[in-house]
């Protein structure tokens, strides 16, 4: 039996990984400032930005008198020190996906787990991506899908832009949007979930 679990998150990704391990949940979007500090470091900020998403859903269910578990997270893409969000236009989906074009990036996912007035588990997840070397033709067909807009860095490992990556070191759910493997362990711990295996 599950108990009551909260997932701080819009995103589509994260919400369908709960689903297919058959985790109860119900959904709450946190509005959080999601702008990173001036030269705070991306590890720092995907911690922070998680951790602040996880208390910002515990302190309104508080308002209700309820306890639940929290589930939070925030995911980035990192180049060379550099944090890229979601793309603002097409063309910035192109420049991003040119700027990985060949390279090996970070995708840090930092998340959270807990309840209010305990003492949340906050983790940081680090997967290493490497592209394929893209030449233009492909680039422009691939953000026509429209699939990039809506992502960090401007491609989603788990739909057509597999097509993108040569090789990953680390969790493949940590690139898609949560690292399971490790928030399904923090669950247990806690007591928030019986067994990972329904």
């Amino acid at each position: 039996m599950h108990s009551k679990i909260v997932l701080a998150s819009a995103s589509p990704r994260r919400q369908r990984m709960f689903n297919d391990f058959e985790i109860e949940h119900t959904l709450f979007t946190a509005s959080i400032d999601e702008t990173p500090l001036p030269a705070e470091q991306a590890h720092v900020f995907v911690k922070r930005v998680a951790g602040e998403k996880a208390l910002a859903a515990a302190t309104a269910y508080k308002l209700n008198n309820s306890r639940p578990f929290v589930v939070a997270a925030d995911t980035v893409v990192v180049l060379d020190g550099n944090i890229m969000g979601k793309p603002v236009d097409t063309q910035d989906a192109q420049r991003m996906l040119r700027s990985l074009s060949g390279k090996t990036h970070s995708v840090l996912t930092g998340w959270a787990a807990g309840r209010l007035e305990d003492n949340f588990i906050l983790e940081v997840c680090e997967t290493k991506v490497t592209f394929y070397p893209l030449d233009v033709e492909t680039i422009k067909n691939y953000v026509e899908t429209k699939e990039p807009m809506d992502k960090a860095g401007a491609y989603g490992i788990q739909e057509k832009g597999s097509f993108l990556i040569e090789k990953i070191e680390g969790s493949y759910l940590n690139v898609v949007g949560l690292p399971m493997e490790q928030v399904l362990r923090a669950l247990k711990k806690l007591g928030a979930i019986d067994t990972i295996f329904k």
